[in-house]
């Protein structure tokens, strides 16, 4: 039995999280993850689990937390919330009025969610990233299914161009932000377990069999995940890419 009653997934775009979230589902251990913090994506959660308080309420705060807390949680008890950085002040700030007197952010998410297993995801490669996020913005297109459809964004994507400085500007927020999650953490005395998006798309199976293992739950469940989404980069994104470092020395 897991010692954890909840994962909380903390990453940055473009990371490789959407398709942690779905092993970690597919896992039936690992909690069902999502964004159900994005402020974006809040109106179509609740809409969608049927929370039908005034949006900002204290009432409307409260159901969307068990709401979200019931959709969120799989078969062996656990909790699964994939936060970005963006994201984590304002899931503070709708927290704090329904648990008032916590020390600490970290003492916040336990007494809302229960006692949290924090993984950290990180792409090493910035400009790989940003290059990845810049071309999803200006496209519309965000992610693939493993059979080559479109998952999430436009089925028709816009033209993309290449312009360093908006490279340059991604690779600056993210690495900020990178770095903020580990200022946090610092802060909040916690220990991540740390995931690298090379290792992900590399071996997922180890990735996933060391969340179970950290989790307290048999390794060996990782062997029959299958990754549900399709990697994004092809040779324009290498170009990109090799054109960027050439440019940039």
């Amino acid at each position: 039995m897991s010692q954890y009653q909840s994962i909380i997934l903390c990453a940055n775009p473009r990371s490789g999280s959407t398709m942690l979230c779905d092993l970690m589902a597919f896992t039936g251990a690992l909690g069902r993850p999502a964004s159900f913090y994005r402020p974006e994506s809040i109106p179509e959660w609740a809409k969608q689990l049927g929370v039908n308080h005034e949006p900002g309420s204290e009432e409307f705060e409260r159901d969307y937390l068990a709401a979200v807390r019931r959709e969120g949680t799989d078969a062996s008890g656990i909790f699964g919330l994939r936060l970005m950085w963006d994201a984590l002040e304002g899931l503070v700030d709708r927290l704090s009025p329904l648990f008032p007197g916590q020390q600490s952010d970290a003492a916040l998410f336990e007494r809302a969610l229960g006692r949290p297993l924090y993984v950290h995801l990180v792409r090493e490669d910035k400009v790989a990233q940003a290059v990845s996020l810049v071309r999803a913005k200006q496209s519309g297109q965000w992610h693939l299914a493993s059979d080559g459809s479109v998952r999430q964004g436009s089925r028709d994507p816009a033209p993309i161009t290449y312009d360093a400085r908006v490279i340059e500007k991604e690779i600056g927020s993210l690495t900020h932000d990178d770095a903020e999650w580990k200022a946090w953490f610092a802060q909040e005395a916690v220990t991540p377990l740390p995931v690298a998006y090379e290792s992900l798309v590399t071996d997922p199976q180890a990735v996933i069999g060391g969340l179970l293992n950290a989790a307290g739950h048999d390794p060996a469940i990782a062997h029959d995940v299958v990754p549900r989404t399709a990697r994004m980069a092809d040779e324009e994104s290498l170009k990109w890419i090799k054109r960027y470092r050439r440019e940039t020395g």
